[in-house]
């Protein structure tokens, strides 16, 4: 049912695309979707400075309060959830409805460790959405139920290319930062230089403070001639990486949904990941990629050589993985988008053009 009085969305997150290599959120996919479907959308917060994000937000939800129905809070947990708290007593004190969309793999940990906090904040959600489905199980126990609403990518922009044969040329794409583990793609490229002294591996990614260790690791594990970083990546460069290498490593130590393995299946590489968070439920041990328990380099490296020596087993992984990923495609995901805003009374309203401060 249209409302013409109040036909909007607010979408709070980050919305820092092209600001310090930071790639683009899932709330600008969203923004994006939204939009497309001519849905007025409003939002913020661009601002990378913490404090001054939640000033931007509270007011911006304030000063467009009259022009919106429905608030989309993109929920990571951790320090960020001081401003989903007060973001989201805002919004029902406008007496508007709350869609929690839940991000993070350790999210389940966290709610765990403050039971109450969390729950106090999540409560407070008319729907709450998340993308996987390891998220909504780890929900259950504390009485939230949740919709299944995938990550995004627009698939049309990944130039998927078939592998034929697998060569030692590995990427690693994620920021660094050690809950995603680049060590483990250090040692993993240490073991596979005993069989394959010319491996390479590209390493990709915004630098939280850690690349600098990383590179000095490298040197001193004398891989310095096998190592290439290549700081953050945009689009162009993320396809030209992947039609030079064969094998993509998924190091992370916790992960839920992870865009960066969608990616990478949209484009033809053969995927090694650690078996953790929503990983499994993911992607299918030997049917998508290949699994195998955090931290455990020889487990991932002898993976990488079964590939290697068995082609026909990473052709089936790559045709596999490219099957899966259809389900992330931006009209599949904005249709269930689409079908929870119905539901709302949202499904007919116009974009404007107006966004937050």
């Amino acid at each position: 049912m249209k409302n013409k009085t109040n036909p909007g969305v607010f979408i709070v997150g980050g919305f820092f695309r092209n600001q310090n290599g930071l790639p683009t959120t899932q709330a600008e996919e969203l923004k994006k979707l939204l939009q497309r479907e001519n849905i007025q959308v409003f939002f913020a917060s661009r601002h990378l400075n913490r404090l001054l994000r939640l000033f931007d937000i509270l007011l911006s939800l304030i000063f467009y309060s009259r022009q919106y129905t429905i608030v989309n809070i993109q929920c990571y947990g951790g320090f960020s959830l001081v401003l989903e708290d007060l973001a989201s007593i805002v919004a029902k004190a406008l007496g508007k409805k709350l869609i929690f969309t839940l991000h993070g793999g350790a999210l389940p940990a966290n709610i765990k460790k403050k039971k109450f906090l969390y729950l106090r904040v999540l409560r407070r959600a008319t729907v709450i959405t998340c993308p996987s489905p390891f998220l909504i199980e780890q929900l259950r126990p504390y009485g939230l139920e949740a919709r299944l609403i995938e990550n995004s990518i627009p698939l049309k922009d990944y130039v998927y290319v078939e592998k034929e044969q697998f060569k030692p040329r590995l990427l690693w794409m994620r920021a660094f930062h050690p809950v995603y583990n680049p060590d483990m793609a250090l040692e993993v490229l240490q073991l596979l230089k005993v069989d394959f002294p010319d491996a390479i591996l590209e390493m990709a990614g915004t630098d939280y403070g850690y690349e600098t260790s990383i590179k000095e690791k490298a040197a001193r594990m004398g891989l310095d001639g096998n190592v290439r970083f290549r700081g953050y990546i945009n689009q162009a460069q993320k396809n030209e990486l992947a039609h030079e290498c064969d094998l993509y490593l998924c190091t992370n130590r916790i992960d839920n949904a992870p865009v960066s393995l969608i990616e990478m299946l949209s484009m033809g590489l053969a995927v090694v990941s650690t078996n953790v968070g929503g990983i499994p439920q993911l992607v299918q041990d030997h049917r998508e990629a290949l699994l195998v328990a955090s931290e455990d380099s020889g487990a991932m490296a002898e993976a990488i050589r079964q590939i290697i020596q068995t082609p026909a087993l990473g052709r089936s992984l790559v045709v596999n993985g490219r099957k899966l990923v259809n389900r992330f495609d931006e009209p599949q995901v904005s249709s269930k988008w689409i079908a929870l805003l119905t539901e709302l009374n949202l499904s007919d309203v116009r974009y404007s053009g107006h966004m937050a401060l």
